[in-house]
């Protein structure tokens, strides 16, 4: 649910808002087609209504995969550090230099801190609103409320594909790791500890340095 809700502001509502400015700065290009076929200063109801479900789709997976990683994470910090991990995995789809509306909406350089700012706002709301969430979803509670919970967290799933198998997946392993003993203290040994801070360390290096090389080369 907070991977769904930071989804919606983030990728949702944060990457039309984004659509919007760019083509607030570069009028002369209205009417124009981007990379996904879409009309530069043209904002339809279908268009942002799927963007915004497909961002809490997403969000679903962000927050599985943060419920997963947190452990490796550093306590204080922790959003910001999982957003930069996940600006490392979705750079080259954020920010890549094939991509032509980087030249043809201006200043490339706000296009790219946009887009760019989007998966470490993911990381900044999903991290503390599964905190605050936690709490209810594992306390005890009536049937009816159960039942609202369980169909609110499968929402998600109504838009079928490749998303829908990717969810089921995750929750089913969620599940599975939740009640294995032997799972939870693997997962607690030290040398799994610092090994997985090592792997999320280098990972998110690599992924900046890509980055970085990408931004080089849209603004060069």
């Amino acid at each position: 649910m907070a991977g769904a809700i930071a989804g919606f502001v983030a990728g949702g509502i944060g990457s039309r808002l984004a659509m919007r400015v760019l083509a607030l700065t570069t009028p002369s290009m209205d009417g124009a087609s981007t990379e996904a076929d879409a009309i530069v200063g043209e904002i339809t109801a279908g268009g942002t209504s799927f963007l915004i479900l497909f961002g809490a789709a997403l969000g679903v997976g962000g927050g599985l995969a943060y419920l997963v990683l947190r452990r490796w994470l550093p306590a204080h910090g922790r959003g910001v550090a999982f957003g930069l991990l996940l600006l490392a995995l979705t750079s080259p789809l954020l920010v890549d230099p094939d991509n032509k509306d980087f030249y043809i909406l201006e200043p490339a350089w706000l296009g790219i801190t946009m887009f760019a700012a989007l998966p470490v706002l993911f990381g900044l709301i999903v991290a503390p609103l599964q905190v605050s969430l936690e709490p209810f979803f594992t306390r005890d509670r009536t049937r009816g409320t159960t039942i609202a919970v369980l169909v609110l967290g499968l929402l998600p799933l109504g838009l079928g594909g490749p998303v829908a198998v990717a969810v089921i997946l995750a929750v089913g392993l969620g599940l599975g790791l939740a009640h294995s003993t032997d799972a939870a203290r693997l997962l607690e040994a030290r040398a799994v500890i610092v090994t997985g801070r090592v792997l999320l360390i280098a990972v998110t290096l690599f992924g900046l340095v890509v980055f970085a090389r990408s931004v080089l080369e849209i603004l060069t």
